[in-house]
């Protein structure tokens, strides 16, 4: 079984290298269920300024030293996730409604209201798009 030592040292070598503004445990090792099986699931929340798989690539690269155990890493700006959770993405929500908030930057630290407005206003652009395109006249 993976320890909880390894992940911290993981977390920090995220941390340290990236400065991410969140890195959330996902996953069995987050819910208490791991098995002699399970992998480690991470997501970093970062901006990635282009495909978030080449973002995910570059960090396990350079954290490889840290990794040594089956590891699940996924990235996603906090755009991306604020969207994705505001237009009903089952995963992203269990995500950070269940997830483990391992690391998080002071600049990523935003009030409940805050949140509220963008997903708020992402929703809203969602369904401006989504009436637009149905608009067929």
């Amino acid at each position: 079984m993976i320890t909880q030592s390894q992940i911290a040292d993981l977390t920090d070598a995220i941390g340290r290298h990236f400065q991410p503004q969140k890195v959330i445990l996902f996953g069995s090792y987050a819910y208490g269920q791991p098995t002699p099986d399970s992998d480690v699931d991470i997501m970093v929340v970062m901006p990635h300024g282009g495909r978030s798989i080449d973002k995910a690539i570059e960090i396990r690269l350079k954290v490889y030293a840290y990794v040594r155990f089956p590891l699940d890493l996924l990235v996603r700006s906090q755009e991306e996730l604020e969207l994705r959770v505001a237009l009903g993405d089952w995963f992203l929500r269990e995500v950070t409604a269940k997830g483990k908030v391992l690391y998080e930057s002071a600049d990523a630290r935003v009030d409940c209201e805050g949140r509220g407005r963008l997903c708020d206003d992402a929703t809203e652009k969602y369904l401006k798009a989504y009436v637009h395109l149905g608009d067929y006249a």
